[in-house]
């Protein structure tokens, strides 16, 4: 599957490799003011490791995307991240948080962490919903 999706993107992008490499000549004229008669192969060059850059933080990207970040939370923790409200206040929280079984200090010192974000005081959002 993931070839495939290289090979689609991978098409797709051999449609800009002119046109990138146009751009390329056209900035180089308006530096140096020599005119452009035909696509050098320097700019020919410059768009192929364009596309390829591209390509590269592309396929980096979609990794990205396909992470999940609940992954890193026990099992404890991910049951109470998933019965808490997308937004909820610091006691409400803990009210959910000891009723599963987490005590009230670990749940605060969690809301510290990248999951929670702090709206205003004593107010939270999951940044994962």
């Amino acid at each position: 599957m993931e070839g495939s999706i290289y090979r689609m993107a991978a098409t797709k992008m051999e449609k800009y490799i002119v046109r990138l490499a146009i751009v390329l000549d056209a900035m180089r004229y308006g530096c140096d003011g020599k005119p452009i008669i035909e696509l050098s192969g320097w700019a020919m060059e410059g768009a192929l490791k364009l596309v390829d850059y591209y390509l590269i933080c592309g396929m980096k990207a979609r990794e990205n995307f396909k992470y999940d970040p609940l992954t890193k939370l026990s099992i404890l923790q991910k049951r109470i991240y998933k019965r808490i409200p997308v937004t909820f206040t610091t006691g409400e929280g803990v009210e959910i948080a000891v009723a599963m079984g987490m005590g009230e200090r670990t749940f605060k010192s969690w809301l510290t962490t990248d999951f929670f974000i702090l709206t205003q005081r004593g107010h939270y959002e999951r940044r994962y919903k």
